[in-house]
């Protein structure tokens, strides 16, 4: 079997750490942790995230540890950012079709990233808002990423930060 049908699971399943698993919605990945590497629904795709998304999801992730760090605020899945968010559905998107609710999310990530990174897109998929249930798979994903990513993020600089605050 060649190394790309490997790769690809058939529809109604997804990629989840190299295994193919049923399901396609996000109370369907399971909830193990991954020691603080990037979540992505289809790993055959993970090669496909551009450099500059890639960066800002290690930016975004020092910055949001950095922060609760010295707010003494709780290092929980608000930490997760939305560039982490949108490289987990920009994967997904490419294995198979998404339901409608991660779609709109997925344009609402891409908007709220696009923007921050000053890239220019068509103004007709611009997303500024969700409704009440996708907040609430919004807010699911964000929860599921951060467990399944291991929870807090272990880097040197956030180590650091940790053990002087304990001081």
């Amino acid at each position: 079997m060649s190394e790309d049908k490997r790769r690809v699971c058939k529809p109604g399943y997804v990629r989840v750490g190299g295994k193919c698993l049923k399901g396609t919605k996000i109370r369907d990945i399971p909830k193990k942790k991954a020691e603080n590497r990037f979540v992505v629904a289809d790993a055959g795709w993970a090669d496909s995230i551009p450099d500059w998304l890639r960066k800002e999801i290690s930016w975004e992730r020092t910055t949001k540890g950095t922060a609760a760090i010295l707010t003494g605020s709780e290092e929980g899945p608000e930490t997760v950012g939305d560039a982490e968010l949108l490289a987990y559905l920009y994967t997904a998107g490419l294995s198979e079709k998404l339901p409608p609710d991660l779609a709109q999310i997925q344009l609402y990530l891409g908007t709220k990233v696009l923007d921050k990174a000053k890239i220019t897109f068509d103004d007709d998929i611009r997303v500024t808002s969700l409704t009440p249930d996708q907040e609430q798979e919004f807010k699911k994903l964000r929860r599921t990423i951060w467990k399944v990513r291991g929870g807090r993020i272990s880097d040197p600089y956030l180590d650091i930060l940790r053990d002087l605050k304990r001081m």
